[in-house]
């Protein structure tokens, strides 16, 4: 399939590939094959990107809660370098 025709012309040497000379037949045969695959992906990513959704329904609110608590957790404490000035 890989196969370059070597054309003579009069400015000179041309090349072409395989492709242009495939039969109709075998060009249907592989677009078909590659909708059916693109068909496939596109399913299996519409799945996984439920998936996603339900999973991020399921956790959004035990997420925030963790968020708003990290955010508000609060230890005050002076910093070890902090010197005690004399008056």
């Amino acid at each position: 399939m890989l196969t370059i025709f070597f054309n003579l012309c009069s400015t000179g040497p041309k090349y072409t590939s395989l492709a242009h000379h495939l039969p109709i037949r075998l060009h249907q045969q592989n677009s078909t094959q590659t909708s059916s695959s693109q068909s496939t992906i596109d399913d299996s990513t519409k799945k996984q990107l439920a998936d996603i959704e339900s999973s991020i329904k399921q956790n959004r609110e035990k997420t925030i809660k963790k968020v708003v608590d990290r955010v508000l957790q609060c230890d005050p404490q002076l910093h070890p370098n902090l010197k005690k000035v004399q008056a």
